[in-house]
């Protein structure tokens, strides 16, 4: 925090409020939504990978 920097990953939205209003309330500094995706300067990558979904592979299991 003494450099700027929190880093809350979290896949609920609803968890990811509560922290940011919690985290207000306490230390009086607002949290801003961040995406390791802005860091990226071709907008081509950037489409090609929110166009990526998670594959439907799975592991055998020998029964």
């Amino acid at each position: 925090m003494n450099e700027g920097w929190l880093v809350l990953h979290g896949m609920s939205e609803s968890v990811i409020e509560r922290f940011r209003v919690r985290f207000f309330r306490t230390f009086g500094k607002r949290l801003l939504p961040w995406s390791p995706l802005d860091w990226l300067e071709d907008p081509a990558q950037v489409d090609r990978l929110l166009g990526t979904a998670p594959s439907d592979l799975a592991l055998e299991t020998e029964e």
